[in-house]
């Protein structure tokens, strides 16, 4: 159907959009309120925007001119991030007990849930089936980690785990991927398995996460940078949850984020003889993309190449809003992504859990490179 849309200019905008609608952004000059119906027909469609309803207007504008820029001039402090990789033999000990079974396990079980949709019953229960594995997978550093259910006004929580930095607390290197799932036309009641989108970041994260818990339980090696993964709620209709959890980071001065993976979509593969990774190269930092190109070509078999996704595509577009670095590392270039995302045939058959593993290595290798280092 067409959508009725009130377009309004930022300056001018209203602190308040008018009585049951929906305030989002979909660039950096315009906003629009519109209803729950049309927020939903915007998200199915591929829509990318952030849903700014609960910001105070200031909060709103933050970082709004930054994102308009070039990946070169994101908003924020500018950070020189290391020019050589000095961990690389720890970092293959790591990456070589990648378990790709457990992987597909995880991601079975994950994406068996009827839908990950963020207001859904499933979407619930998927949340603590996730929290309790997660405590599973950090419980040699039990009682030294931190697992926070980070509440909303929906049911699905978003999940932080915190390995507090034994020299520099406030610093934070950060990984994301999103938990919720859409399918239409009611993604209630549409089954979701969301395999792909977003169900392989999660696990890659899950399995990155596992093996830096156990290589601390094993070497005594505490990060000196706290080192955060975050699996957000409700990525699809307006990265709500992510949005919600950076603006509590940016009002707080003891959690200033150094460093921002986005991992949202990391399964798909159109073409095995051209497996490759895609590096966002819009609405992210310059410098960490840098940075991340250096680690790819290190520790991954497969190369980067450089693609763009738009504004607001992931979560990555919260911390880059809220003044924090992000880069995004993407299962392919765009236009070889998956053609079968927010619908029913998102499911574990069409996903390439080798491929998942690189982007594990991925995180592995921004984990142990960054734990030491001095911003």
């Amino acid at each position: 159907m067409k959508l009725a849309l009130i377009l309004t200019a930022i300056g001018a905008a209203s602190a308040l959009p008018l009585e049951g609608r929906r305030r989002l952004q979909f660039n950096e000059t315009y906003i629009a309120d519109v209803t729950e119906e049309e927020k939903l027909a915007y998200a199915l469609s591929g829509k990318s925007f952030f849903d700014i309803t609960g910001l105070k207007q200031t909060q709103q504008l933050h970082g709004v001119s930054g994102l308009a820029r070039s990946s070169s001039a994101a908003p924020g402090r500018q950070y020189e991030y290391p020019a050589n990789l000095t961990h690389v033999s720890e970092v293959n000990s790591i990456i070589g007990g990648i378990d790709t079974k457990y992987m597909y396990d995880k991601l079975d079980k994950f994406s068996s849930f009827f839908t990950r949709y963020y207001t859904s019953p499933t979407g619930a229960q998927s949340a603590r089936w996730l929290f309790d594995t997660l405590k599973t997978a950090t419980a040699p550093i039990s009682g030294k980690v931190i697992l926070r259910q980070f509440k909303h006004d929906w049911d699905q929580f978003s999940i932080i785990v915190s390995i507090p930095g034994s020299a520099r607390p406030d610093k934070i290197v950060a990984f994301g991927a999103h938990q919720d799932s859409i399918a239409g036309p009611d993604p209630a009641t549409t089954r979701s398995p969301g395999a792909d989108d977003d169900g392989s970041g999660v696990i890659t994260n899950l399995e990155a996460l596992r093996l830096y818990a156990k290589y601390i339980a094993d070497t005594g090696k505490w990060p000196e940078n706290t080192i955060e993964f975050h699996f957000y709620s409700a990525e699809e209709v307006g990265l709500l949850g992510s949005l919600q959890i950076m603006t509590e980071y940016h009002d707080d001065p003891k959690k200033n984020v150094v460093a921002f993976f986005q991992h949202d979509m990391t399964g798909y593969v159109k073409n095995a003889a051209d497996a490759h990774i895609g590096v966002i190269v819009d609405y992210t930092d310059h410098n960490l993309t840098t940075f991340m190109e250096k680690l790819i070509g290190q520790y991954l078999t497969i190369p980067g190449r450089v693609t763009k996704c738009g504004y607001a595509c992931s979560d990555h577009a919260s911390a880059t809003k809220q003044g924090f670095p992000s880069a995004f590392a993407f299962e392919s270039v765009f236009e070889d992504s998956s053609e079968f995302i927010h619908s029913p045939q998102d499911t574990i058959d069409r996903v390439n859990i080798t491929h998942m593993a690189e982007f594990s290595k991925l995180a592995i290798g921004a984990v142990v490179e960054l734990s030491d280092w001095v911003a």
